[in-house]
Order: structure tokens, then sequence, then C-alpha cells
């Protein structure tokens, strides 16, 4: 993975190979583990006991598993962007890792592509379609006011539901349509509550698979993931 430094005497001057051979490691033990600014600039900026994770809220709750892929795809993200383009490693060519015929970090590029991107768009369809089908299958919320005992009654307004297609036809806006529409090619299944529930499951079951899946490949190239 990394390039060695080859010193061509009749090319390059003998200081060259002096500051290579002996300033450079001395330099690099004074910056890594002698001068103070080195801690400094761990300590307030770089903090490497931590991990961003732009998708949660500092006061949020967020469950192990969903930590667990946050901080995996983050850091893979993190290292793609920062690395791709670095002149010292050879990612490609003759030198460069593979796995199974296919370059590490191509495996590195398609896990950002689905992170960074396509799962943007296929969990906004989710939320989209989740939002239609709360707001004209299932009917909107209503929070009752709790009683003596605190106990608060939630019930959905299912009265004013549309109870056909073509009720559906003539209430339902263009712009929903294209909530529903992004994830079903047919809209006679409107009025087929089940069949709705179990799409809104396999959106998200779908989104769930190729997350696990991406994450294996993560596994796969983490002995890659270092300069």
């Amino acid at each position: 993975m990394k390039k060695d430094i080859i010193i061509d005497d009749e090319k390059d001057p003998w200081w060259e190979a002096l500051r290579q051979q002996i300033w450079w490691p001395i330099s690099d033990f004074f910056k890594s583990w002698i001068y103070p600014g080195h801690y400094t600039r761990n300590m307030l900026f770089y903090r490497y006991d931590r991990i961003k994770l732009p998708q949660v809220k500092p006061w949020e709750y967020v469950e192990p598993c969903d930590r667990i892929k946050y901080a995996v795809f983050e850091q893979v993200c993190d290292f793609v962007d920062d690395e791709v383009n670095d002149p010292i490693v050879e990612w490609y060519g003759e030198h460069g890792a593979k796995l199974d015929g296919k370059y590490a970090m191509d495996i590195g590029r398609e896990i950002r592509q689905w992170w960074r991107v396509d799962r943007q768009i296929e969990e906004k369809k989710y939320w989209d379609f989740l939002d239609f089908y709360c707001t004209w299958v299932i009917g909107k919320l209503h929070f009752h006011k709790p009683d003596k005992n605190g106990l608060g009654l939630v019930t959905f307004d299912e009265d004013h539901l549309p109870k056909t297609y073509d009720d559906y036809m003539k209430t339902v806006s263009d712009e929903d349509w294209k909530k529903y529409d992004a994830c079903c090619d047919d809209r006679t299944k409107i009025v087929d509550h089940e069949f709705l529930s179990k799409l809104s499951n396999s959106l998200e079951q779908k989104m769930d698979d190729t997350d696990d899946h991406f994450l294996h490949e993560a596994i796969r190239i983490r002995q890659y993931l270092w300069t």
C-alpha cells in the first residue's frame, strides 16, 4: 500500500538522502511524541476518542444498533474523502489492494455512495410514503386529554378518510400522490390497507438489508483503512 522511498544517489544530492533518512524520522518523532502542540491539537480539535455522528443530536437517545451503523459508515466515508486523492498511497495500479478483483478504495467509494447519496434518496422516499400512509390510510393521530391517572387516549381519525378508490382520486392532492407513486405504481392498491402496510415495512427492510451489505463490505476493507 505505502510507496517505498527510494534514494537514487545518481539523481539526488547526498543531503537529500540525509534529510530523508535522518531528519524526517527525527522531526516526526518530535512532532508526534514530544511537541506539546500535538496533544493540544488532538485534545481540542481532532479528538480521536470520539466519532462525530451528524445524524445524532447531543440530547437524543439512539439505539446501539444504529450507533454502530452510523459510526462505521461515517468513518469509512471520512476516510474516502480524505485519502482517495492521497499521492503517497497507491490505491490503484500494480500495488493497489484488491479484494475479489476489486480495488479496496473502489469498495470504499461504493460504501460512501450508498451512505451519503443513495440512502438519503431512499430514506426520503420512505418517510414521504409513511407520511402519506399515516395521513390517508390510517388517519391522523389525535391525542386526548389524560385522565386522573395520567393516561391519555390516542385515536386515529378514520371517519374523514376516503372510502373508495374514486374518493381517493378526488380527495388526495397531486403532491401527496407523488409520495405514493414514488413507491407504488398502482394507485388502485390505495384501498388495500394490508398491502400498503407490507409495502411500508418492505421499504424499511430494504434499506436495512442494504445497510447490512455495506457494513460487511466495510469490515472487508477495514485492514486497509490506514495511511
